[in-house]
This record gives C-alpha cells, structure tokens and sequence, in this order.
C-alpha cells in the first residue's frame, strides 16, 4: 500500500474550523465560570443571613427559656403563698367554729338551767 497522501486543504479548514470551536467552548466555560462564582457568592450571601438568623433564634429562644422559667418560677411562690392562706384560714376558722360550739353549748346550758 501507498503511503496516504495529507491534503493541505483539508487540514487548514480543520484547524480554522476547531480553533473556533476551541474559542466557543473557552468562551462558554469562561461564563459557565462567572455564573457559578455568581451562585456562590449567593449561597455565601444566603448561608450568612441563615447563620444571622440562627444567632438571632438562638438569643429569643434562650430568652424565651429564661422568662419561662420567671414565671414557672413565679406561679410555684404564688402556689405555695396561696396554700399558706388557705391553711391558715382554715385553722382560723375551725378556731372560730369551735369557739362558737363552747358558746352554744353554753347557751344552751343556760337554757336547760333556766
């Protein structure tokens, strides 16, 4: 077999026709670049108004708990406040419905003698 013969003309196109394609493909991966610097510049911009947004949380949450714990807090002493009174009131009275028994009882004595 003969060796192939190179075809100047052939050759020439090719290079011409692939250096354009060559630029159109470094061109397009030069803007697929920028655009993907564009979404991480976004994500970066997104993932510290999450964290801002997290610190912020995380401080009403805390002081959420705290005031909770004020009036959990609070609700025990009025709880243990109330059944002081109520205790007491009810020693009182039972003082007072006694003392009123001995009364009567000695009425009623009074009564029977007269």
């Amino acid at each position: 077999m003969p060796p192939k013969k190179k075809g100047k003309g052939k050759t020439s196109k090719k290079k011409t026709d692939g250096g354009d394609e060559l630029e159109q493909k470094y061109r397009r991966s030069v803007l697929d670049v920028a655009v993907l610097k564009e979404h991480l510049v976004l994500r970066r911009e997104v993932a510290r108004q999450a964290q801002a947004s997290k610190e912020e949380l995380k401080s009403k949450m805390k002081d959420l708990e705290q005031e909770l714990s004020e009036e959990r807090e609070e609700k025990r002493d009025i709880n243990a406040d109330a059944t002081r009174q109520y205790k007491s009131m009810k020693r009182e009275l039972g003082g007072k419905v006694q003392k009123l028994e001995t009364e009567v009882a000695t009425l009623q004595k009074q009564l029977g003698e007269n």
